[in-house]
């Protein structure tokens, strides 16, 4: 069966995604290969991942997101901007928002070409982490900010392995099944950080991630060599600023804020996912 579906590829961070106004269904049942087939660069749409808009009873609407292999993922820190930016221009929603998310309720307010979210406190922190890599034993910090990141800090980001760590760490026997994002992150002031981030799902070094600015930040700040607010530079060149009240050794009303851009808008036929196999060229 063929789905002919009207799409806006958006922008947040540096991340790029595929937002599709699924209210009236419609879409395979089999979710997972088609969205892959989507996914797929050079021979697809491309992107880091598709968000879905569906109603809710609880929100403006709910997101639904999917990461480039398929999986659904309960939360995307960037995602949620590109999404708001597309509720807000389609007129689904107002410039203040609220998004039913798999882990649970958020608000945005769209500023043009900019959106701040308001997301919820981790549910799971674990400072100072030490994961054994070979023979070699790291430092780290594991947070969960709806999706789960281990964070290392670093003095060189530059020359740093992405990929290669990156992928070790996120399939490391500590964390399975599901696995971990990972985030490498260099201080580079009180309020300025860097990061550099490996998303399971992509299986890839990605070009920025809010939730991972947001887990570098808690966990910077937590460790004492950070306060907020904090502007996270990333490797798309565009900065996030990631604010929240810290005291007492708690977290609260976090804010992230950044950009969402609209690329264009399209409709997808049958030759966007069929006809080819995604992991041909994959390593």
């Amino acid at each position: 069966m063929s789905y002919e579906v009207k799409f806006g590829k958006f922008s947040a961070g540096g991340n790029d995604f595929i937002v599709i106004d699924n209210r009236q269904g419609g879409l395979p049942d089999d979710l997972a290969p088609w969205i892959e087939r989507l996914c797929c660069r050079r021979l697809s749409v491309g992107a880091d991942g598709v968000i879905l808009l569906e109603g809710s009873s609880r929100a403006d609407f709910r997101m639904r997101y999917f990461n480039a292999d398929g999986s659904e993922a309960p939360l995307c820190g960037n995602g949620v901007r590109a999404i708001a930016r597309y509720a807000s221009l389609m007129k689904i929603a107002p410039p203040k928002m609220t998004i039913e998310t798999g882990a649970g309720l958020v608000s945005a307010e769209v500023k043009g070409g900019r959106v701040l979210t308001l997301l919820p406190s981790p549910s799971k922190v674990e400072l100072r982490f030490p994961l054994t890599l070979g023979e070699e034993t790291i430092e780290g910090s594991y947070i969960n900010v709806g999706v789960p990141f281990f964070v290392q800090r670093v003095e060189e980001l530059e020359e740093l392995p992405v990929r290669e760590r990156g992928r070790e760490i996120r399939h490391h026997p500590t964390f399975q099944p599901g696995g971990t994002n990972v985030c490498f992150v260099k201080v580079l002031h009180r309020n300025r950080i860097a990061v550099r981030i490996y998303e399971r799902g992509v299986e890839d070094e990605t070009l920025s991630s809010g939730t991972g600015c947001l887990s570098a930040s808690l966990t910077t700040t937590l460790l004492g060599d950070t306060s907020p607010p904090i502007t996270c530079h990333t490797r798309g060149g565009l900065n996030i600023g990631v604010d929240f009240q810290y005291k007492e050794g708690k977290v609260s009303s976090i804010s992230v804020e950044g950009d969402a851009r609209i690329i264009y808008y399209g409709e997808l036929n049958e030759d966007a996912y069929q006809g080819f196999s995604p992991h041909h060229f994959k390593d």
